[in-house]
Formats: C-alpha cells, structure tokens, sequence
C-alpha cells in the first residue's frame, strides 16, 4: 500500500541530512481551488442575497465557510513531502500475518510477489514492512517491524536492495 504519510523516522534517520522537506503541490492546489469555489459562493450570496429566499442565502454562506476553510486546512495543515537527493521519496507499507521477518526478507530478495501476496494480512497487527524508494532507484530500502502492544518497534536492520526488487514490493 503506497502511503506518504507513513514514513517512519527509524527508515531515514542515518540520512537526515540528504532529506527534505517541501509542500505538497497538489494540496496547494487543491486548497487554492476550495478557496476559489468558496469565494464565488460568497459572491453570489452577496448578489442574490437580497431577492432570494434565506434557505438559499443560508446555504451559499455555508458552502462558501466550508470551502474556505477546507482550502485553509488543505493548504496548512497537509504533511510535506519528503525529497532524497531532490527525488521524491514514495513510501510504502504492508502488513504481513506471518511474523518470519526472515522469510519475508527472503520473499523479497527473491522477488517472489505470489509468496508475499499470500502472507499479507488485512489486519494491523503482526509483522509491518516499511518501505522508501525514489522514482530513479537512488534510495531504495526497507525495514520490519513488530507489533508490541500498542506500537510498532523496529525489527532488524535497514536492508538497502535494487529498485527492481523494491518495485515488486510496491505492486502489492
């Protein structure tokens, strides 16, 4: 499952000083629009507001509110975007019911997707691979968690491995 949200510090801690942070584009996008389509809305409650009846007059003031604020919180309150290197960094993150870190680790470096397509679990709970890779193949790494009671620690190292083998994790 791809996720940008979900990254975990102890994945890019040994490379904090090559990571950046930037604001999404598509959330400043996004914000601008619900800011616009809100503007309008009030508008056109300022313009027909006198000759109209008060449920119309209500609604447009409140569909104009929430936009507005929608597009605020869309703008400043979106999570940026990590960049390695000025390549965006993609996470991603699956949960597996079989707790065999190694046997994982060995569906993965075989790029054995039926194998581990079959150990997926629906459920949070378990065994959790993280994993990060740009676009280009320059960052490409993963590490395993275990589910202690009410969180996750890390289990094992930081496995560094090919794109080809980090985009076979990624279509699950």
């Amino acid at each position: 499952m791809k996720t940008t949200n979900n990254i975990p510090e102890s994945l890019i801690e040994d490379i904090k000083s090559d990571i950046t942070y930037k604001k999404s584009v598509s959330a400043i996008g996004k914000g601008i629009c619900y800011i616009a389509i809100g503007i309008v809305a009030i508008v056109l409650l300022i313009i027909i507001g006198t000759d109209s009846a008060a449920w119309e007059t209500w609604g447009l003031g409140c569909i104009g509110t929430i936009l507005i604020v929608m597009g605020i919180m869309s703008i400043c309150g979106s999570k940026p975007d990590l960049y390695y290197k000025n390549e965006k960094v993609i996470g991603y993150q699956a949960f597996f019911s079989n707790p065999s870190t190694s046997a994982i680790s060995k569906f993965i470096d075989e790029e054995n997707s039926e194998a581990l397509g079959k150990a997926i679990n629906i459920h949070d709970n378990g065994l959790r691979v993280n994993m990060v890779m740009t676009e280009n193949g320059n960052l490409c790494r993963y590490r395993m968690y275990k589910y202690v009671p009410f969180e996750y620690k890390p289990e094992g190292e930081i496995v560094e491995i090919e794109k080809k083998k980090g985009d076979t994790f990624a279509r699950l």
